[in-house]
Parts: structure tokens; C-alpha cells; sequence
């Protein structure tokens, strides 16, 4: 995500990158720019090549992060608004 977005809600999907047919996703989610109300929820990220998420540049109390399961990594923490 880029341009400054808001709110956006991402939950209850299967965010999965397929490198034996070409992909190269690096996250199932990566926000560039801050996000007026980010949540990320219930999602099962797999075989991303980085990770499940990269959400550096959203401001911790506009992210509601909770129950994804990343099946390379294994559990995240999960975040809400502070």
C-alpha cells in the first residue's frame, strides 16, 4: 500500500506466494506509507519470501493486527491500537 490509505481491512484470507509458478511475493501484506486505520486479521500467510507482513510505516495505534498464522515462520505477535 501506498499513498497514505484509510481504513483499510484485510481478514479472514489466504495470502500465499507459489515460487514453483514464478512468484516472488515478498509479503502477504507490505504498507509503504502510514494507513488511517490498518486491520490485519485471521489471514494464513504462507511461503512468502520475507514474511507475512512488513507494516514499518503504519503508526502503532492505527494497527489492529491479530490471529494470522504464518505457515513458514510460524504465529506472530499480535498488535492492537494503543
Amino acid at each position: 500500500m501506498t499513498g497514505h490509505p484509510g481504513p483499510v481491512i484485510v481478514t479472514g484470507n489466504q495470502i500465499t506466494n507459489f515460487p514453483e509458478v514464478g512468484g516472488n511475493q515478498k509479503y502477504a501484506l507490505e504498507a509503504q506509507s502510514d494507513v488511517e486505520g490498518l486491520t490485519f486479521s485471521n489471514n494464513v500467510c504462507g511461503r512468502n519470501v520475507t514474511g507475512c507482513l512488513n507494516v514499518g510505516a503504519v503508526t502503532a495505534s492505527k494497527l489492529t493486527y491479530s490471529g494470522n498464522v504464518d505457515t513458514t515462520t510460524g504465529p506472530p505477535a499480535s498488535f492492537f491500537p494503543g
